[in-house]
């Protein structure tokens, strides 16, 4: 029997639709492909080393299989959206002359990549495609009319679809709706705070990089930071905090071991693991004493603390040389906007959440992972106390991010930036406003979990940030010549604005601060005293011989606190910060393990008085030992920097008062 020319017809279109469909999606992915390589992969590609590194770490079968697998989701997606598309249109229009042109499938595939493309250049600033086919300087009318589309001609079509669909299938359709409003309405009567458990939970609140001048000192007029505020204003406030080294990693592990870096081994990012002692971290005792531990992090390219260091549950983004290769090569447009997507986020692992994907990266995509998370930790534990340290890495450079609200009108992080001449300053600020939401998110879900109910919790930063646009100078007492500053953080032991950190610590009984009004403690602090002081602030009968950190009952009013530098690379001297040119440098220091986890090569570390400048503090007097001569294995000299003042001056070690003899001691441990 000869077969109806309608239903040949529709046979016809559909096919034609998916040809139409997968040959859209594969032209975009590779105009994107080539914009991609025409940026970032031609930096790589020109530069030998970097080339090596890409080669070696390709090798590694662990890292080739997430390559892969990359590949595949990304030639699913650019098959699977405007397939979607073509659907959406055949059911819409069905029964309709429309529905069967070409040109109207044309048309619906042309509207929806540049739809695309749209809410990439909005969302995303930090993305290669910004300027792809010139979309970001298209007119506002047109911009308006293709997110018109997007936004209104899209839902449209589903909802029509989803009506045709429904009467088509109606049974079926009613069954399927019963059973989602029931799984709803069942995890709704299931969702309900955690039982109080005995002793008080513990919990660590990080912030990458956060200067206390702009949560409240003297730059505060720069960002606007409620949640930070508030937190800081109930809080006992230790207003004379520093951080023994301007590294995220050996800030969290003196943080986590109460030791000074020197004594816990644990002095660079990335350190090598068969050089770091994780028994020495204070989460086994924690656990020791009942408690749950989890760790959460959005970056993790410097710091690979992962479950070994004492933590039941970690979240971190993939770690290694896959995070770098893969997070840098998923700068395409349709992958940047599905990664933040809540249907989508565990088909792009690599970007999705991750800090250090600043192109892809926007805060709400990983407080909803962080608050999943939280609450499957949550149920693991039972009624046990539990300790968590969350560590938020937005204010870290380059400050960039991106959120899928940017396309709408409305208020955005950073639209309360003050008039600020400097724009890296500017972009700094947006990111600790941003970053400030997620405080007020975690702290919110914390408390309607019932984890608030009876906590101690602390407010840190494991660094600060330098900028030379704010940052004063020591200029020398008699000549007036400056010290060589350096940018970011880490990088020279006389810049204070590195070195200061928050370290505010509030006690909370039903999901509030339990005191209304905080107070503030001058008295000198370190980010190694911070859970000796939560361990007494609890009241907890815990006792760890051999800290460095000390309770607050044991505070003096001065101290002698030592810093150090990280393994300083001359490109954060620069003016102007340049990624590539920190990679290279990086490049030789650095090595990619059989597992792809990028280390620190052991051998540096032999000599670490080659690769750093050491300092000793002591109210506001700062004695720098500048890095060994590697023949003589002595300092090139010694310097008095008065930070009051800030003027230094050139000191010979035998010309050296006697009282600043412990001084010298410490230079000489650290140095070691």
């Amino acid at each position: 029997m000869e077969e109806s020319p309608v239903k040949n017809s529709g046979l016809a279109g559909r096919v034609i639709d998916l040809w139409l469909a997968a040959g859209s999606g594969a032209l975009v992915l590779l105009i994107s492909v080539l914009n991609l390589i025409g940026t970032k992969g031609s930096v790589a590609l020109n530069q030998g080393d970097l080339a090596d590194a890409v080669r070696e770490a390709l090798g590694l079968p662990v890292v080739l299989t997430h390559v892969v697998a990359a590949g595949l989701v990304v030639l699913t997606l650019h098959i699977a959206y405007p397939v979607a598309l073509c659907g959406i249109k055949r059911v819409a229009l069905a029964g309709t002359r429309a529905n069967e042109s070409s040109i109207t499938t044309l048309a619906c595939l042309i509207m929806g990549w540049l739809f695309l493309l749209l809410v990439n250049a909005k969302s995303f600033p930090a993305s290669t495609h910004v300027d792809l086919l010139g979309i970001s300087d298209s007119p506002q009318l047109v911009n308006y009319f293709i997110l018109g589309f997007g936004f209104i001609g899209i839902p449209v079509a589903c909802l029509i679809a989803a009506t045709r669909l429904l009467c088509r299938y109606s049974a079926l359709s009613l069954f399927s709706v019963a059973i989602v409003l029931f799984s709803v309405a069942w995890g709704t009567l299931n969702d309900h705070p955690r039982g109080s458990a005995a002793e008080p939970n513990l919990i660590v609140i990080g912030v990458d990089s956060l200067r206390p001048d702009f949560a409240y000192g003297e730059y505060a007029f720069a960002s606007d930071t409620p949640a930070i505020d508030s937190f800081v204003a109930a809080a006992t406030n230790f207003v004379d905090a520093t951080t023994p080294v301007a590294r995220t990693f050996p800030a969290w592990a003196s943080l986590l071991t109460g030791l000074y870096p020197h004594n816990s081994g644990i002095r660079v990012n990335l350190q090598q693991v068969s050089a770091t002692q994780k028994d020495l971290f204070i989460t086994h005792v924690l656990r020791e004493h009942g408690y749950r531990t989890y760790y959460a992090t959005d970056e993790a390219r410097f710091s690979n603390i992962d479950q070994s260091y004492g933590f039941d549950k970690i979240l971190t983004p993939v770690m290694g040389a896959t995070d770098f290769l893969i997070g840098e090569a998923l700068d395409l447009p349709l992958t940047n906007v599905f990664a933040n997507l809540p249907f989508a986020e565990s088909m792009l692992p690599w970007i999705s959440g991750n800090r250090a994907v600043d192109h892809a990266y926007a805060p709400a995509t990983f407080s909803r992972k962080l608050e999943r998370s939280i609450d499957g930790f949550l149920e693991d534990s039972g009624d046990n106390p539990v300790f968590m340290a969350i560590h938020l890495c937005l204010p870290h450079w380059p400050y960039s991010f991106g959120s899928l609200s940017n396309v709408l009108p409305g208020p955005q992080a950073g639209d309360k930036v003050k008039e600020i001449d400097d724009s890296t300053i500017r972009s700094y600020s947006r990111a600790l406003e941003a970053a400030d939401i997620q405080i007020e998110g975690l702290i919110k879900h914390l408390a309607a979990r019932g984890v608030l109910d009876h906590a101690v919790v602390a407010l840190v930063s494991d660094h600060g940030e330098s900028f030379h646009a704010l940052d004063p100078v020591p200029a020398h007492k008699d000549t007036g010549e400056t010290l060589p500053a350096a940018a970011g953080h880490g990088a020279d032991v006389f810049g204070d604005s590195s070195y200061h950190v928050i370290v505010a610590i509030s006690n909370f009984r039903a999901g509030e601060p339990a005191n209304t009004r905080g107070e503030l403690d001058r008295r000198p602090v370190q980010l190694l005293d911070v859970l000796p002081m939560m361990i007494e602030s609890a009241k907890l009968p815990i006792s760890i011989p051999g800290l460095d950190g000390q309770r607050r009952a044991e505070l003096g009013e001065t101290r002698f606190r030592p810093r150090e530098t990280g393994v300083t690379m001359p490109g954060l001297f620069a003016a102007k910060i340049d990624q590539g040119l920190l990679a290279r440098q990086g490049i030789e220091s650095y090595e990619i393990g059989d597992d792809a986890r990028i280390m620190f090569k052991g051998e540096f570390l032999e000599s670490p008085s080659t690769l750093k400048d050491f300092g000793v503090e002591r109210d506001g007097d700062l004695l720098i030992s500048s890095r060994r001569d590697p023949k003589t294995g002595r300092s090139t000299d010694f310097m008095m920097v008065d930070q009051d003042q800030m003027t230094w001056q050139n000191i010979d070690e035998g010309s050296l008062l006697e009282t600043h003899a412990e001084m010298i001691r410490w230079l000489s441990v650290l140095s070691e």
